[in-house]
């Protein structure tokens, strides 16, 4: 078993109002509350279709034990920063994990946990590991790589355009940004 889901979601979105609104050439504020949900939705989007954190945010991975490997392959990018770790037995008993016996591998790709001796030791057991993670380019949108905010800005551009439409909006034109940024999925 594995599951990873958002603890703390970004603070911002990739890209602004204002910014949105000079894409389409909108000079009212009547639609405003419309393009907030659909930067809100366009940003879920990219990051789900590329497996990647555009903003700083924190994710919690649940893997069940024991471990095949000495490491655990990450299922988002690009990583930060782990924040914490811990064995949890199957009487839910959560022990910490010394992080000094976990490192991030953030050049592989996709990127990986290594496990140390201790911590592998520890992994070898029955019931799961838990790894709170911070994912994401930075804090700021200019971290974000411009590919990236640009395919926010087209999805959310088809969104508005096609709103009120039965069709649910594609990511077809926003293919040829996103592709360079897929992560590679390892079953």
């Amino acid at each position: 078993m594995r599951s990873i889901k958002c603890v703390t979601p970004p603070v911002r979105e990739p890209v602004t109002l204002e910014e949105v609104k000079a894409w389409l050439k909108l000079e009212t504020t009547d639609d405003d509350p419309v393009l907030l949900q659909l930067i809100g939705t366009a940003r879920q989007m990219v990051e789900h279709y590329t497996s990647r954190a555009l903003l700083a945010q924190t994710w919690r991975l649940v893997i069940a034990m024991p471990l095949a490997l000495p490491f655990v392959v990450l299922p988002k990018a690009p990583t930060v920063k782990l924040l914490s770790a811990a064995l949890q037995d199957d009487a839910g008993v959560e022990t910490p994990l010394d992080l000094a016996g976990l490192w991030l591998d953030c050049d592989s790709d996709p990127q990986r946990l290594v496990m140390g001796a201790s911590s592998l030791a520890a992994g070898t057991g029955r019931g799961q590991l838990r790894f709170d993670l911070v994912f994401g380019y930075g804090e700021e949108a200019a971290s974000v790589p411009d590919a990236l905010r640009q395919a926010v800005l087209v999805m959310v551009a088809q969104a508005y355009e096609q709103r009120g439409a039965t069709d649910t909006p594609s990511v077809y034109p926003a293919l040829a940004l996103l592709a360079p940024y897929c992560l590679r999925r390892v079953s």
